[in-house]
């Protein structure tokens, strides 16, 4: 799925404090993820899925 511009700039933080909530996107990236370079992991598991 892909988001467009307004619905990627509709983020807050998330309930943890940790981490960034896009809640009509159902996403949760966590700050220690984006730190160390950890990208999208749905994609990863979905393809070790198939």
């Amino acid at each position: 799925m892909r988001a467009s511009a307004a619905e990627r700039a509709d983020v807050s933080i998330g309930p943890s404090g940790r981490g960034l909530h896009w809640e009509k996107l159902d996403e949760d990236i966590s700050v220690e993820g984006l730190l160390a370079g950890r990208g999208d992991q749905t994609r990863h598991a979905l393809q070790a899925a198939e």
